[in-house]
């Protein structure tokens, strides 16, 4: 698998019903990156799931470059195979660079609509946090864990302070005295004054709320973004919080035990998702209880989360 060499960049994969020879349905992975704040879809994705050679749809893109100056909408870029030294060509188109391509090949309708429903949905979600003022307040965290503070859950989505306390009273984290002192210190961009007490949720509180009150597609890809691995604290490089040796072991322990979690999720995400929606599919429609086993195996079940 190649790795991009541009800027880090955070991927967006939707599953989507996609119609193949036959009339059967199977679940399509739409992957989409946001980099440098614009939503793209890389060529080797392009001619991966269109089952042609990467080198002939760069050749394609490279004839529609030479028909006029589209290097805002097809992206020059390159990448790496791992293991390997050299860079290879690649672009990356946005929705419009994306839709320019695909009206100058026949079929794929299906193909063709879901990557451009899901870059106008991107689209409009990127707009509808725009209008949040809270968009504008950067994460914090807790211990170097990503937290949310209550009061910033209900200007974001409108549930009232006393609901949230009142739903995440068995899980809130209440910070007074001393772990209030501590909570400012790690997040001292923020301005806090006058305040005796402050509540934080992690982020499977956060989604479970918005779940219940029906605002998580909404606000979905901002929790997403608000909670992502370079918001937590050990890139923020702040000194070691405590004074003592073994909580500071304790702390460093628990900050590479972020780090790997944050690896498998993406991996989960990116590339196990996509097998298990297969399984999923085939076992339906083999309609075989064989594959049942299956489901023991799977990343969720192991680390005792549930599917997404």
């Amino acid at each position: 698998m190649g790795t991009s060499s541009t800027t880090t960049s955070q991927v967006n994969c939707t599953t989507f019903p996609l119609k193949i020879q036959g009339g059967i349905k199977m679940n399509y992975v739409v992957k989409i990156e946001s980099k440098n704040g614009i939503n793209v879809v890389s060529s080797r994705v392009v001619a991966k799931e269109l089952g042609k050679n990467h080198s002939d749809v760069l050749d394609s893109l490279n004839n529609i470059l030479e028909k006029g100056d589209f290097r805002s909408l097809i992206i020059p870029s390159n990448y790496q195979v791992k293991g390997q030294k050299r860079n290879y060509k690649e672009y990356l188109l946005t929705k419009d660079g994306f839709t320019l391509y695909m009206f100058n090949i026949q079929g794929y309708n299906d193909f063709k609509m879901a990557y451009i429903n899901e870059f106008n949905r991107m689209e409009q979600a990127l707009k509808e946090q725009k209008k949040l003022p809270f968009t504008e307040v950067k994460p914090t965290t807790w211990k170097g864990v990503p937290v949310m503070e209550v009061q910033d859950l209900a200007k974001l989505t409108n549930i009232t302070d006393a609901t949230i306390h009142w739903f995440s009273r068995n899980e809130k984290i209440n910070l007074k005295s001393d772990y209030l002192r501590e909570y400012k210190k790690e997040n001292s961009e923020r301005n806090y004054t006058n305040i005796s007490a402050i509540s934080v949720l992690y982020k499977e509180m956060v989604i479970s709320l918005c779940k219940k009150y029906g605002v998580y597609e909404k606000y979905k890809d901002f929790i997403e973004n608000y909670f992502r691995y370079d918001n937590r604290l050990e890139c923020k490089t702040i000194e070691k919080p405590f004074n003592d040796k073994y909580y500071n072991e304790m702390y460093e322990c628990m900050v590479k035990a972020y780090q790997f979690e944050s690896q498998i999720e993406k991996i989960y995400e990116e590339q196990l998702l996509p097998l298990y929606n297969r399984i999923d599919k085939l076992n339906d429609l083999k309609r075989d209880t064989i594959l049942t086993p299956f489901y023991g195996m799977k990343y969720g079940n192991i680390f005792g989360r549930n599917k997404k």
